[in-house]
């Protein structure tokens, strides 16, 4: 189940990668075109450009995961740990990033919290 949830956050980033490059061609900032145009638009195709970076990022360390899944190298087996607790197998024990809380920055916690590199 963890991996199909990790799945979705691939497509998802993959679908937004390309309307975002669409968009926000990065090839654009270098033409006279756009050293002619204002500071607000410059701003504003800058802060798109970064945008496009993010999802890029967000996309190859969730399909870093989706991988580590697939071949079971984030799996680990059910246990009792040193304080006597029982732990569950877990299919996800290697997890990078989480998209959700860094792109609604709902609490700059839980942004830093998702970002567990």
């Amino acid at each position: 189940m963890a991996g199909l949830h990790r799945l979705s956050h691939v497509l998802f980033c993959a679908i937004v990668l390309v309307i975002l490059e669409i968009l926000f061609p990065r090839n654009y900032m270098f033409t006279s075109e756009f050293a002619e145009r204002n500071l607000l638009y410059k701003a504003g195709f800058l802060v798109g450009v970064s945008q496009v970076k993010l999802i890029m990022l967000c996309l190859g360390f969730t399909a870093m995961e989706c991988y580590f899944i697939a071949c079971g190298q984030g799996y680990r087996p059910a246990r009792v740990n040193d304080k006597g607790i029982k732990e569950d197998e877990n299919f996800n024990a290697i997890r990078s990033i989480d998209i959700v809380p860094i792109l609604t920055l709902e609490s700059w916690q839980a942004a830093v919290n998702a970002w567990n590199i």
